[in-house]
């Protein structure tokens, strides 16, 4: 039996879902930033406390100083993601400007899946990807989303592309079992079907 596979010929709307998938995971990773920093603010201000017993006033200044550097810090977390935000807006309205004719970017692909990782094909050369480089691995929509180690770069498969209900079925079911047979003991990763 051959290696389930598929070639896709990206557009810019596809890019445009792989940027925004990007984006969203990026800013999952800076809410549970916030939580952690809450826990710090928390923190110190239990440590003051206990270091300025009775001193009302020792503990109020050290509270505004923390509070003061924790809401600080949070700016600065949250500047790449609006700026990510803000590029996704431009970029959009630009791909919007294109004509027809300009909507295929980056020429054919075809991934084709085994139990060792996955290979990608293209005019620029091959990429293989093994499975426990792969962070995450997601159907959404109309789309799957594969998140690789750095150096091997996020990928989408718009689900047009399959010939058949059948085969984008095939596609999925083994990639999502090549990629948590890899993956069972590894922390860190994440395989979702949300369709």
């Amino acid at each position: 039996m051959d290696n389930p596979r598929v070639t896709v010929t990206l557009e810019n709307k596809d890019m445009m879902a792989l940027y925004n998938h990007i984006v969203v995971s990026q800013g999952i990773n800076y809410r549970g930033n916030i939580n952690r920093n809450v826990f710090l603010l928390l923190t110190v201000i239990v440590i003051s406390a206990v270091m300025n017993l009775g001193d009302m006033k020792g503990f109020l200044y050290m509270s505004v100083i923390a509070v003061g550097i924790l809401i600080f810090l949070e700016i600065l977390r949250f500047i790449p993601i609006l700026i990510h935000k803000m590029t996704a807006k431009m970029t959009e309205k630009s791909f919007m400007k294109k004509s027809s004719s300009d909507l295929q970017i980056e020429g054919t692909r075809t991934y084709v899946l085994s139990d060792t990782g996955m290979m990608i094909k293209s005019s620029y050369g091959d990429l293989e990807i093994d499975w426990t480089q792969v962070q995450l691995l997601e159907e959404k929509d109309d789309y799957i989303f594969i998140d690789a180690e750095e150096g091997k770069g996020s990928h989408v498969i718009p689900i047009k592309f399959f010939p058949s209900s059948a085969k984008k079925d095939e596609f999925i079911n083994k990639a999502f079992y090549f990629f948590s047979e890899k993956k069972s003991n590894t922390p860190g990763f994440s395989c979702k079907n949300s369709k």
